[in-house]
């Protein structure tokens, strides 16, 4: 197998606030001979992305358990098959944590994903 994983055409890695996390999702990329899982990279602000962790398996989701209030989180996420072959990243999705979050909010808080094109540094 030479052939990278492939993204469906307008497949969107989305990421939202939601009860004290960052939810990530995305559409599953294919490959000839199966995607074997997903790296997800994570940048606090403006550094650059670093590999955070990989997902093993079809599943187009993760959750962010560990962030900070008063941070910008920027996050892509690349597919890998069996022979280890990488995919192009997805778009970069961002999410701003509020200053005064300090703990899981009783109801979800709900912040829209931020196009690729919109993921700007916080102002």
């Amino acid at each position: 197998d030479a052939v990278a994983p492939a993204w469906p055409q307008g497949a969107r890695l989305e990421a939202i606030l939601a009860f004290g996390r960052v939810e990530l999702s995305w559409a599953a990329a294919a490959d000839e001979a199966g995607v074997y899982g997903y790296e997800i990279f994570r940048a606090e602000g403006d550094a650059p992305v670093s590999h955070r962790t990989s997902v093993h398996g079809h599943k187009g989701e993760w959750t962010d358990l560990s962030v900070a209030g008063g941070t910008r989180y920027r996050y892509v996420v690349r597919a890998y098959d069996f022979a280890g072959n990488r995919s192009t990243p997805t778009n970069e999705a961002c999410v701003d944590i509020p200053a005064s979050f300090t703990a899981a909010p009783p109801g979800p808080l709900v912040h829209p994903l931020v196009p690729d094109d919109e993921c700007t540094p916080a102002v």
